[in-house]
């Protein structure tokens, strides 16, 4: 990871916290936020107690996603070497 940090696990928020000297804006903070609720239980069919993971999401939910990642993915492309 850039800024002399190592990345560790998964989890996008504690990243993106960690980049205390860009001042990263509080949606995007939000923005993984969403991400990574949604990190286990879109992943693995028995994240549910009852039925899979796509009884749980819609179209809608999921082009919230892809525009969440967009996001972040373009801010770090911007601030980030």
């Amino acid at each position: 990871m850039s800024h002399g940090m190592d990345a560790w696990g998964r989890a996008i928020t504690p990243m993106l916290r960690a980049l205390k000297d860009l001042d990263v804006p509080l949606h995007l903070i939000e923005y993984a936020q969403l991400l990574d609720v949604l990190y286990i239980p879109t992943r693995y069919p028995n994240g549910f107690s009852v039925g899979k993971p796509a009884d749980y999401f819609s179209a809608t939910k999921a082009q919230e996603a892809l525009d969440a990642a967009t996001a972040i993915i373009r801010y770090c492309q911007d601030h980030l070497p």
